[in-house]
């Protein structure tokens, strides 16, 4: 970095350490100089944006995203800035644009990027507690691209935080042992129904700390990088 400060490679490596470390203000701002690079690239991006919701810098974010989409960017770069200033929206409380797109996406079947466009959507509905909402969307995903590894853990994620161990463990595919075991998982169901989604409720408070105890023991063998970017910093 001292020797070439502004190399696209460089800074991605530092960047994605910063966010693996949880250095979330110090990554948004190596995201940020990523903007600049070329070629720019979706998940430089989706990082960003992500960075900036964990490090309140929301306002920030979507003002340079806004300036970005009035350049003339090539189509899958223009179609990434779109989805995150959506989801930055969202995360401000603004539903409309996020809802916009996930409704364009699930009504055109057939087009080659609608599984990644509602997933990333479903992301950013995840992201905000939007787990009902989340699960929806990540289940048309599932549908039209069902060997996406990427997808069926989100949607195992997300069935996590509302409460539906089993389910979650049918898209993880697997059994969890050590922390977590399987008999564990009918107890928790059983005893923990405040922690269940109905009728688009929230989960609330306890069934996030017990989630997280699910997500420490799940991110050892799914890990949470990539993509979806799918890691939950703690709150």
């Amino acid at each position: 970095m001292q020797l070439r400060p502004a190399h696209p490679r460089s800074l991605h490596i530092l960047a994605d350490a910063q966010l693996h470390l949880a250095h979330f203000e110090q990554a948004a701002a190596t995201y940020a100089m990523l903007l600049e690079a070329e070629p720019l690239t979706v998940p430089a991006i989706q990082h960003y944006a992500e960075t900036s919701v964990w490090s309140n810098a929301v306002q920030v974010t979507a003002r340079r995203l806004a300036a970005l989409a009035g350049q003339t960017l090539p189509p899958t770069i223009a179609e990434a800035v779109s989805v995150e200033r959506a989801g930055l929206a969202l995360s401000a409380g603004d539903e409309a644009e996020a809802r916009r797109l996930a409704e364009a996406a699930a009504a055109s079947p057939n087009a080659d990027d609608s599984p990644e466009r509602m997933a990333r959507i479903a992301w950013w509905y995840y992201q905000a507690r939007r787990y009902e909402e989340a699960g929806h969307l990540l289940g048309l995903a599932v549908m039209r691209r069902p060997a996406e590894v990427a997808f069926q853990t989100l949607l195992g994620w997300t069935l996590v935080m509302r409460g539906n161990f089993e389910g979650a463990l049918q898209r993880f595919g697997m059994q969890i042992g050590g922390a977590i075991k399987t008999t564990d998982v009918r107890q928790l169901s059983t005893k923990r129904r405040s922690f269940q989604v109905a009728g688009g409720s929230e989960a609330g408070s306890r069934g996030d700390t017990v989630a997280r105890t699910w997500l420490r023991a799940l991110d050892r063998r799914f890990p949470s990088g990539g993509y979806l970017g799918t890691r939950l910093p703690d709150r």
